[in-house]
């Protein structure tokens, strides 16, 4: 058995609802020891920028795009998966240095698999700074 990690997920899915947290201990293969999870909602007005969000990705042709509203609502949206990181860490008492990855796919604003293009808002980088995760940071949508 290797190394036992802990591991956050973040998933925020096509429903707009809310970002789901949840936790596991894991070396990976074998050892899985399932942790707390919580759902943190979205403010309506932030469901609404989202709604746009999607609207304004029609017109990305390259991943890295972020026309119209798309480049706050990517830096709101990372903001606001640091705070559920946070609320989740504090109503289950859980030390931030305890982690070793967070996982974080961000929002999918446009997904053209013909194309071979897929979009996601989410600043892997401004989450690992806000939060402290020690592990190191990709993400899919940049």
């Amino acid at each position: 058995m290797g190394k036992i990690m802990r591991a956050l997920g973040l998933m925020s899915g096509t429903s707009l609802d809310g970002i789901d947290v949840a936790m596991i201990d894991t070396d990976g293969a074998a050892e899985v020891v399932r942790g707390p999870s919580m759902t943190v909602p979205y403010e309506p007005e932030f469901r609404r920028a989202l709604v746009q969000a999607l609207a304004d990705a029609h017109t990305i042709a390259d991943r890295r795009d972020r026309p119209a509203s798309l480049a706050q609502t990517e830096r709101d949206l990372t903001d606001i998966h640091a705070a559920a990181v946070a609320a989740f860490l504090q109503t289950h008492g859980i030390a931030g240095s305890s982690l070793d990855v967070i996982g974080f796919h961000g929002q999918t604003v446009l997904h053209r698999p013909k194309a071979g293009l897929t979009v996601q808002l989410g600043i892997g980088q401004v989450l690992a700074d806000v939060t402290r995760c020690p592990g190191r940071v990709r993400h899919a949508g940049r």
